[in-house]
């Protein structure tokens, strides 16, 4: 007996000396003995749980123009009060607060990612760690990666913005239950980690109602709400492409090989490389072409500028080759009479050669008193004699600079103009 009683008095004193120890552990097992996550923590249940919500941008981590896809890396904070985990600090040694992980079973409000990409998913609470103060006030912090559905339009690429969103909603639970609310009128910055190719231009927060109709599904007989307010948080973030890397690496590789392009019109017939150089700047710019294409984005909302201004450059290297091939063959054809007036006009319009232009008008014009039939002939000879086919290649080639140069600067204004406005 006296063995017994020698036991029981070790034992409690050894169970004093741990409460005085572990002070925590004795709060922890008061505030969550009988503890019970399935019931909203309120003591009036007519109340909703008011849960205010922040959210804090760490990373932009990839924008899938063909998954139309925002990938971004997340902080999420939570504050809500929950009536059940109360206590009296003076009586646990002073403590304010505790830090509990998740799975010491809290009741967590139902939130989730409205416009996840393939459903619908939780914010990462699993993971997070919870501190709990003596007034009841809950704070939840984690760090997850999100990947949201965006719209993404990619007609200015490399000079198009785009606009995304992330919707924190409710699974199930009604304002009437849990009422969220943003913590900020918009998304933190303060922990963002700046990227090479994406720069954040503006973040909003919009809170919005959606009222849906119960009554259509639920008796009248056993509920007396018809309407039901479901609240969503949208966070939007506008982000700017930046345009330095893919200017140097796509735009300026293209105008520059379009400059060589049309080169071909100051190379002669008799240097031998007349057709060589347009063929050889044509295979280079159609590879090329072919590599920048294949690595600018999708569009949802048509065909890009650059990859219309790209195509347009392969047709006017085509074309370029094409009056190469032209300009050969009137140097090296044998010139027939009906065609000498044409090309004597032509020939002088481009030298300005304004004394031979007067003479072969002289000679097209009807004769007069004051033209012989021996000064016709003396002009008619003299133009023939002074036209040659390196005349006639040379205002050939002379006029198709003009005009594709001209179609060119167009183009390339054009298609600046779209691309910054």
């Amino acid at each position: 007996m006296t063995l017994y009683v020698i036991l029981v008095f070790t034992f409690l004193i050894q169970t004093a000396v741990c409460e005085l120890e572990f002070p925590e552990l004795e709060l922890q097992n008061k505030i969550f003995k009988g503890y019970n996550t399935n019931v909203r923590p309120v003591n009036n249940y007519s109340k909703p749980v008011i849960v205010t919500v922040g959210l804090t941008l760490r990373k932009v981590l990839h924008l899938n123009e063909i998954r139309q896809s925002f990938k971004s890396t997340i902080n999420v904070n939570l504050y809500w009060y929950d009536d059940s985990l109360q206590w009296n600090k003076s009586e646990f040694n002073g403590i304010n607060n505790i830090e509990i992980s998740y799975n010491r079973n809290v009741w967590i409000p139902d939130l989730m990612i409205y416009n996840a990409v393939e459903k619908p998913e939780d914010l990462g609470i699993n993971d997070a760690f919870i501190r709990l103060n003596n007034n009841g006030q809950i704070y939840v912090w984690t760090q997850t990666n999100f990947e949201t559905a965006c719209e993404i339009k990619t007609k200015k690429y490399p000079y198009d913005m785009q606009v995304c969103d992330i919707v924190i909603t409710k699974f199930m639970s009604s304002d009437l239950e849990i009422d969220i609310r943003p913590l900020e009128k918009y998304v933190n910055m303060n922990e963002y980690v700046e990227i090479a190719e994406w720069k954040i231009e503006d973040t909003s927060v919009k809170t919005t109602v959606d009222p849906i109709n119960i009554s259509v599904f639920v008796d009248t007989d056993i509920s007396s709400v018809d309407v039901i307010n479901y609240t969503s948080i949208t966070y939007t973030l506008t982000l700017q492409r930046s345009c330095k890397l893919c200017f140097f690496n796509n735009i300026l590789p293209v105008m520059v090989l379009a400059a060589l392009n049309f080169l071909t019109f100051f190379v002669h017939c008799e240097s031998g490389e007349k057709l060589s150089y347009p063929i050889a700047m044509f295979l280079t710019l159609a590879v090329f072409l072919t590599i920048i294409t294949r690595s600018l984005p999708e569009s949802i909302d048509g065909v890009s500028y650059l990859s219309s201004y790209v195509t347009f450059q392969l047709a006017v290297s085509a074309m370029i080759l094409l009056c190469a091939i032209i300009s050969l063959q009137i140097h090296h054809k044998k010139r027939k009479s009906k065609a000498q007036n044409r090309a004597c006009r032509l020939t002088r319009c481009f030298r300005h050669q304004q004394m031979e232009i007067k003479e072969c008008k002289n000679y097209n014009a009807t004769p007069t008193e004051n033209h012989t039939d021996t000064k016709q002939s003396e002009t008619a000879s003299q133009c023939n004699e002074n036209l040659k086919s390196e005349d006639l290649s040379y205002a050939f080639d002379k006029l198709m600079f003009s005009v594709l140069g001209l179609c060119e600067l167009i183009a390339t204004t054009t298609f600046i103009v779209l691309i910054l406005k």
